[in-house]
């Protein structure tokens, strides 16, 4: 067909295929870097910029995260990237990098079609949860990843060494990234040492892999358990709690069928809009919400019905998907979208597996895919609601007051601030080195989550700001102006909008001068 360059036709569909591949990886590269230059950092992005920040050697930075929940990698790497490049954007460079390398693996790796990946590639969590915010969860999925992309390339040989290395990383970003790490790396062991086989016993690469993954979760495991005075305390759920129950199933199907509800407005992240009233009736409420429960079932329905043809992607699937339940049943049962979103990553994961392996659909793959498309089109039009959102409206306003702290010459004297937590994100952007925490009644950046912390009333908080001649008062809600005013204070900046997390607009008070009183 094409006699003067003797290329095939073949040829050319794959040269054409690559460069719309590369177009959608700069695509994704244009949005995310767009929308995290709108983007403001909240008080969990910031809390690991200031402990990675003020954190002086790797042994007072390990001491610091045991208070996080989290294992250290991710504030590791931080640590690294901020002595190299000290920013108060380090974090966001960092992020964006790790989260377009995901996209990318989709992009240039993954087994899915041109329209899944696209559909993927925009889709809400890969294209806005975990790449424009900025925390520890991009990281582990990026190993996960990697780990799938070695395992098909590499499925002989010491591949497995590799893939010890890289899920023992993954399991030292989160919790979520930890249950999924360990059901994948038994897959990938049962899958290279069938457990019939007694030879597989015998073998070096067996124990060496086993062995490094191990020592990769022990190090995870020394950072997820907590200090004596860590608080909040970690409690066990141990009585039956169908209620409980009910809410992570509800949470499951909305994460895979998420869109935020666009009538919510700057409000709009965490919120489906499967859970909006927007019918008179209440039956049509019902059916609207219960509607991505009905899909959910039949999709985890149609997936069982077709990886069962592999034991061990079955028995992955099985595994992690159990495993997260019980975690989120005993003992973490929130449902943040960065949390539940790991159901999400769980099910990319199967079917990347299952579709390297097996290459013909049959009836219930051909129905599921189907069902897949129309979970990534519904995340698609969630994740254009997030891009303009976060656009159009102040996701922290904790930017804003930074920068009036800044511009009035206030970020480097004394400041009070209350509650501590919640203004992590004012002291990283005002590059305040420290502030007065009267939950701990003394100076401090990160909060460090021990039994130190305790409750002040706002009067305690007052007379402490006059006795000690604080200049400035910080509190994320509005106070009696008149009662502020007796203690000699006055409002001297409040939010010009209202933010996207709710407990994030600060009002900022100033001592007055002896002439004013």
């Amino acid at each position: 067909m094409y006699p003067s360059s003797g290329i095939s036709l073949n040829q050319h569909f794959y040269t054409y295929r690559r460069q719309l591949l590369f177009i959608l990886f700069i695509a994704a590269c244009v949005v995310g870097a767009v929308t995290i230059y709108y983007h403001e950092m909240w008080r969990d992005e910031s809390q690991a910029f200031l402990l990675v920040r003020d954190s002086e050697n790797l042994k007072e930075l390990w001491q610091n995260v045991r208070y996080e929940g989290h294992p250290i990698l991710w504030h590791f790497i931080l640590f690294v990237a901020h002595h190299i490049a000290p920013s108060i954007y380090t974090i966001q460079v960092v992020h964006i990098l790790i989260g377009l390398s995901v996209v990318a693996l989709i992009i240039f790796y993954s087994p899915f079609s041109l329209v899944e990946k696209f559909l993927l590639t925009f889709s809400y969590f890969f294209s806005f949860e975990y790449l424009v915010i900025s925390r520890n969860y991009s990281i582990g999925i990026f190993f996960l990843f990697l780990s799938l992309c070695v395992f098909n390339k590499f499925k002989q040989g010491n591949a497995l060494i590799y893939i010890a290395i890289l899920l023992g990383l993954s399991a030292n970003s989160n919790i979520y990234s930890f249950i999924i790490s360990c059901c994948l790396f038994a897959y990938f062991l049962s899958h290279r040492f069938p457990l019939q086989n007694k030879s597989s016993y015998k073998s070096k690469l067996f124990y060496i892999s086993s062995i490094i993954f191990i020592l990769f979760l022990i190090i995870a495991l020394l950072q997820l358990i907590a200090p004596a005075d860590r608080t909040p305390k970690l409690e066990i759920a141990a009585n039956v709690d169908f209620k409980r129950m009910a809410k992570i199933c509800k949470e499951i199907a909305q994460v895979l069928f998420y869109m935020p509800d666009p009538l919510r407005y700057e409000k709009y992240w965490g919120f489906s809009v499967f859970g909006a009233n927007y019918f008179k009736s209440p039956l049509l409420n019902n059916l609207f919400f219960f509607l991505p429960h009905l899909l959910t079932l039949i999709a985890i329905i149609l997936l069982i019905s077709f990886i069962k043809k592999s034991r061990g992607i079955l028995l992955f699937f099985t595994g992690a998907f159990v495993g997260l339940i019980l975690f989120m049943y005993f003992f973490f049962d929130r449902g943040l979208l960065r949390h539940t979103g790991a159901f999400f990553i769980l099910l990319i994961a199967v079917l990347w597996l299952y579709r390297s392996s097996f290459s013909e659909q049959g009836k219930h793959e051909r129905y599921f895919s189907q069902l897949f498309k129309v979970m990534l089109l519904v995340q698609f039009v969630g994740s254009v609601i997030a891009h303009i959102y976060e656009a159009r409206y102040s996701f922290s306003g904790a930017k804003d007051a930074a920068a009036f702290l800044i511009k009035t010459n206030r970020n480097d004297r004394q400041i009070i601030l209350h509650p501590d937590f919640e203004g992590m994100a004012l002291l990283h952007y005002g590059k305040i080195d420290s502030v007065f925490y009267p939950t701990i009644n003394t100076r401090g950046s990160f909060i460090k989550f021990s039994n130190q912390r305790k409750p002040r009333s706002y009067k305690d908080i007052y007379n402490l700001a006059m006795r000690n001649d604080i200049q400035t008062m910080v509190f994320n809600s509005k106070k009696d102006d008149s009662l502020v005013d007796s203690y000699g204070y006055e409002l001297i900046y409040q939010p010009p909008t209202t933010s996207t997390v709710h407990d994030e607009d600060f009002w900022i008070y100033g001592k007055k001068h002896q002439a004013e009183r």
